[in-house]
């Protein structure tokens, strides 16, 4: 912690602390270490984070396969993941954890939708603010291809991943259906924050309608 820069250091003590309160609430006798998995996805995520600053400073747009790499890790994914293992109890054994471990096909297929239909609505507004490079850039790059032909690509590549997240579901699977649940809500929910338009960046366009139909508004009957 002293290696930090003095900005960050409150954030990281706070995370610290919340790792171990978090900690005291899950069952200790018997339990899965699940504390861990989710501190190594925090690192990886600055890790990545760090990665993507680097590319903005120095101007330089990745190959594709270069900036997936770091971009299926920013989708924040494996953290959000991991963080709901902890809080599920005992249906999380050691074989469900060990199929976590092994980043199956469908959750690399929930962090790729994530990460390019979040690209293909967004890159217009992040160019215009300079922060990150974006799938459509790296894809541009290295498939010599206009920005409309690349954004096409890339939602062409999410709608063929959602046959993976189908297949994952329905096939016999090693772990309960459980289990499977926040992988597939997460890409159920990247769905609905980014099929019309910048849902988070944006949410009163579309997002705050959705939040008021299933929150506030009563359903006729």
């Amino acid at each position: 912690m002293l290696q930090l820069p003095e900005y960050i250091k409150p954030y990281y003590a706070f995370i610290l602390k919340e790792f171990a309160e978090w900690n005291k609430q899950l069952p200790q006798e018997g339990a899965i270490n699940l504390i861990e998995p989710i501190r190594k996805a925090f690192q990886g995520l600055a890790r990545a984070y760090l990665e993507e600053a680097e590319w903005r400073h120095s101007g330089e747009v990745p190959s594709f396969e270069e900036y997936m790499k770091v971009g299926l890790v920013t989708s924040g994914n494996d953290l959000l993941y991991c963080s709901a293992l902890s809080g599920m109890g005992k249906i999380v054994t050691q074989e469900a954890f060990a199929w976590y471990g092994s980043h199956p096909k469908i959750m690399a297929s929930s962090e790729l939708i994530a990460r390019l239909y979040d690209d293909a609505v967004s890159f217009e507004f992040e160019r215009e603010r300079a922060t990150s490079v974006t799938g459509v850039e790296a894809y541009m790059k290295t498939f010599g291809v206009s920005e409309n032909e690349a954004v096409e690509a890339l939602k062409e590549i999410v709608e063929n991943r959602w046959k993976d997240i189908n297949e994952g579901w329905l096939k016999p699977r090693e772990v309960p259906v459980d289990i499977l649940a926040p992988i597939v809500n997460l890409a159920r929910m990247i769905d609905v924050a980014y099929r019309y338009d910048d849902g988070f960046t944006f949410p009163e366009k579309t997002f705050k309608e959705y939040i008021t139909l299933l929150l506030i508004d009563s359903v006729p009957i």
